[in-house]
């Protein structure tokens, strides 16, 4: 789950490794097509490594089921 990739995310020393490990777990999951292509280009886009920690932080919480 994207819960146990997170810390491996948020631990990263850089953006562009933290970028690599995400686009590979989205990659390597069965994802709904729309959303893999919206999540994969809205990483895309990302500037900073803080965005990347809270992108990941929001798709947690919407894909995950733990939005309240």
């Amino acid at each position: 789950t994207l819960n146990n990739i997170c810390s491996d995310i948020w631990n990263s020393p850089t953006l562009t490794l933290g970028k690599e490990v995400m686009v590979t777990y989205i990659n390597s999951k069965n994802i709904n097509e729309i959303d893999k292509k919206i999540m994969l280009q809205n990483i895309e886009v990302i500037t900073s490594k803080r965005k990347l920690d809270q992108y990941v932080a929001n798709s947690l919480l919407k894909f995950e089921g733990l939005g309240i």
